[in-house]
Parts: C-alpha cells; structure tokens; sequence
C-alpha cells in the first residue's frame, strides 16, 4: 500500500481506486515502531489488523518454558496482526515486535466493519486478502511438513531476498524450526 501513484496495490495484486483508498486512508491509523519494539502483546487483544508500509515485523509465541518461538515473518506489502485475537476479540496466543523501525496503516474492527458496509469493492478487498492469507499459511505448513531447513531457507530466501541483512539469525532460525548453528552450516554450504 504504498502512498504515492493512483492505483494504490494493497495486498498481492488487490488494488483500489483513488476513492476507495482515499476511504480506507482515512479510516486508518498510522503508527511507527522503533526497532525490537512490541506492536502486540501477547495475552492481550489485538486491536488491529496493519499493513507494513515499511520495516519487518516477527511474530512470536512464547511457550510455558520461556522458549520464544518465531512462527511468521513479516515484510513489506504484506498484513500482520494475532488476527485470531483480532477476530474473536480475545487474548493473542503471542507477540508481534518490529525488527527494525515500521511504519504500520492499522484498522481497528469497528472501522474495517464500516468500510465493507460503504462498498462491495471493500468486501471484495478483504475476502481476497484473506484467501490470499490462507494460501500463504496453507504453503507455509505444507512446506514445514514436507521440505527439509535447507529448502524452507532457499524459500525464505527467494520471498526476501535482502533477509539476512534485515532479520537476526536468532529468529530466522527459529522460523525455520532450526537452530542458529544448523542455520550458519546450510549458510555456509550454499555460499561453498
């Protein structure tokens, strides 16, 4: 979603005229997180769904041992939110922190909920992001189950190329259901 040009690309190939932007624009909040900064606290509910305009953001659940596992990552053009929290309005099961400083656009409930009542166009826009959410999930677990660590990183790699530079190892490791030392022997046996 970025601001500037006419046609405005909110999630995988959604657009909207100037109009509907201009709506959505207005309905939503505009926040900014410094890096390594919580957006969502895990235990509390969520009360946004945002699209990352710029920065990365991880989202992590910690589990009764303290263990912090990062199960998504998140980068441009694309939504985060604990959106089971979102939607049920109940406590997030994790955390969302930003990697670096994020811009995020965030829309409350109420106001997502009067945007697809002003226009079909809007309820087309939510329907295809989230099909488009669920596809994602639906690879993402499909290749947890199916790929070894080395091809999930080549994945991870070709979805966010400039990664390494932008995310700790720490979390891609985790991402990636390794550890950071499994994670420098496949980095060091593909540059090899």
């Amino acid at each position: 979603m970025k601001m500037g040009g006419t046609n405005k690309n909110i999630y995988s190939g959604i657009s909207m005229d100037e109009r509907l932007f201009e709506a959505f624009r207005d309905a939503a909040k505009t926040r900014r997180f410094k890096k390594n900064e919580i957006i969502t606290e895990q235990n509390k509910v969520e009360k946004y769904l945002s699209y990352i305009e710029d920065g990365s953001t991880a989202i992590i659940y910690t589990n009764e041992h303290g263990k912090k596992i990062c199960f998504d990552l998140n980068y441009e053009g694309e939504y985060v939110s604990s959106y089971a929290s979102f939607v049920t309005k109940t406590p997030s099961m994790h955390y969302v922190i930003a990697l670096e400083n994020t811009l995020l656009f965030s829309i409350d409930s109420d106001s997502l909920t009067n945007l697809y009542k002003t226009s079909r166009a809007f309820e087309r826009m939510g329907r295809l992001a989230i099909e488009s959410v669920l596809l994602y999930k639906e690879t993402r677990l499909l290749s947890v189950l199916t790929k070894s660590a080395e091809e999930r990183y080549l994945e991870l790699m070709y979805k966010a190329p400039d990664i390494l530079k932008r995310t700790p190892q720490k979390y891609i490791a985790s991402y990636l259901g390794i550890t950071p030392e499994s994670l420098s022997r496949i980095r060091k046996k593909l540059s090899s």
